[in-house]
């Protein structure tokens, strides 16, 4: 039983550490760039509309390769890059068809789930990668939610806590374990001794 507890304890402090670890790569790493998170070199991001359904959904998140102006991109890739109007702005569409402008080519894309194309070309210095056909459902909210100040205290603070405090908690068992140890060796150290003197009193 003792070994099964150790065991558990075990497996639920590397838990904390692996959640900790977790939280804290994701939370430096979009402080740091200033934007979305990245792994394995690929940039994490929320999906904020469902014009791309049924491949991924809004509140997802998914992974998105970068590129640069040498990326060639075909028909039928699904590409993330920023709005014309707005550079703030980010959208992952499905290219339709593939143009060339001085040189350069220029992407007519779409929303799987749009009835018509997008209305504006997109150039190639607007794209910042593609969909590398992996996305997590409803993830995106949750990194929302750990970078608020609520999550940020709940998903940093409370599971180092909990790590801190594991140690301590074992510590005060022992402790307390070993007093009524102590106290019943002290007994029949006593019970000994009086039994020694009776001993010689007899002789």
């Amino acid at each position: 039983m003792k070994k099964a507890m150790n065991i558990t304890g075990k497996i639920i402090s590397g838990f904390l550490i692996v959640v900790l670890c977790c939280n804290l790569y994701f939370v430096l790493s979009s402080k740091i760039t200033g934007g979305e998170p990245k792994v394995f070199g690929h940039t994490l991001m929320k999906v904020l509309s469902g014009s791309m359904s049924p491949v991924f959904e809004t509140g997802d998140l998914i992974a998105v390769k970068p590129g640069d102006l040498q990326t060639k991109y075909n028909v039928g890739d699904v590409i993330t890059f920023r709005s014309t109007e707005n550079a703030s702005v980010i959208i992952t569409h499905r290219i339709l068809e593939v143009k060339t402008e001085d040189s350069f080519p220029v992407y007519v894309t779409k929303g799987d789930a749009n009835a018509a194309a997008d209305p504006d070309p997109v150039r190639q210095a607007q794209v910042i990668g593609i969909y590398a056909n992996f996305h997590i459902p409803l993830l995106g909210q949750f990194f929302d939610w750990v970078t608020s100040k609520l999550g940020l205290a709940i998903m940093l603070i409370i599971p180092g806590l909990l790590l801190i405090a594991g140690p301590i908690v074992a510590l005060v068992r022992e402790l307390m374990k070993k007093e009524p140890e102590q106290k019943l060796e002290s007994q029949v150290a006593a019970a000994v001794e009086t039994e020694a003197e009776r001993t010689t009193s007899n002789a």
